[in-house]
């Protein structure tokens, strides 16, 4: 529990191995909860293979808990009120 994974490498056939086109790859990953990271280009007078594209999973957001409401809150009663007209 809460161990970060790192960004991996897009496999090269990935889009054929889902079945969809390579346009709408990166739409399907992040459906499928995982972030993008776009290969970045070399700079001018730098040589070498460029850095893939990368993918990481999206981590899952954090659920505020409930508020409690106060009996005392001013707004209670009203709530109260409210709530037993529906039943």
């Amino acid at each position: 529990a809460g161990a970060r994974q790192r960004p991996v490498a897009i496999p090269r056939d990935l889009a054929s191995r889902l079945s969809v086109r390579a346009d709408m790859l990166p739409a399907v990953l992040r459906g499928l909860g995982f972030r993008l990271f776009p290969s970045v280009p070399l700079p001018a007078g730098h040589f070498g293979p460029p850095a893939p594209p990368m993918m990481a999973p999206i981590p899952p957001r954090r659920v505020a808990p409930p508020q409690v409401v106060r009996a005392d809150a001013p707004f209670a009663a009203l709530a109260e009120l409210a709530l037993s007209r529906r039943a």
